[in-house]
């Protein structure tokens, strides 16, 4: 199998301009998997679920006992001091039928590797133009990806200057339409 060529990308100062250029690890040449990464990340925010379930004796805790046969009434359990119907799934104030189960597992697991190669394959999508592209992030034609910038970026302290920077690697809109993203938490994601 013949090695591919090291991929290399610009290294960008705070104004915006090529500086000198910079190998890409071997991650980046990773086979795109979306099958993976979505299973990866349904793995990951299945561990995130609690489970939930009613208290084992909801609705049986009661003194409901039936009365027999013999009376012309059905055969359901009654509370001793009158004639009114518990316990059962058709009663008022009766045990749910089929209540969600604490013991139920709601963790999906995913074996070890392929988290591993899931996690490899979705940083190698990121110099993807056309694929971060259409996942609508917004940044400008002349802009290379993976956007690699000096150190002394961390030296920047305002805000102002910030703005700055992104606008001259033209990737402000991204930030912007990050910014606007809203969903109304119990809501879903309503009109957008």
């Amino acid at each position: 199998m013949a090695e591919e060529a090291e991929r290399e990308t610009k290294v960008l100062d705070l104004s915006g301009n090529f500086v000198r250029g910079v190998t890409l690890p071997p991650v980046f040449k990773e086979e795109y998997r979306p099958d993976l990464i979505k299973r990866a990340v349904l793995a990951m925010q299945s561990h995130r679920l609690q489970p939930k379930g009613p208290n084992p004796l909801s609705g049986r805790n009661t003194s409901a006992e039936s009365w027999g046969t013999g009376r012309g009434l059905a055969r359901v359990p009654r509370i001793k001091s009158g004639r009114r119907a518990a316990r059962a799934p058709q009663t008022v104030g009766g045990r749910r039928a089929h209540p969600p189960k604490m013991v139920k597992v709601l963790a999906r697991k995913i074996n070890k590797k392929e988290r591993r190669k899931a996690i490899r394959s979705a940083i190698a999508a990121t110099i993807d133009t056309d694929l971060v592209r259409s996942r609508g992030h917004k940044f400008g034609d002349a802009v290379e990806l993976p956007i690699v910038v000096e150190d002394s970026l961390a030296s920047l302290e305002k805000t102002a200057e910030i703005e700055e920077f992104l606008k001259s690697i033209s990737v402000l809109d991204d930030v912007l339409r990050a910014k606007e993203r809203k969903v109304r938490a119990g809501r879903g994601n309503a009109g957008g």
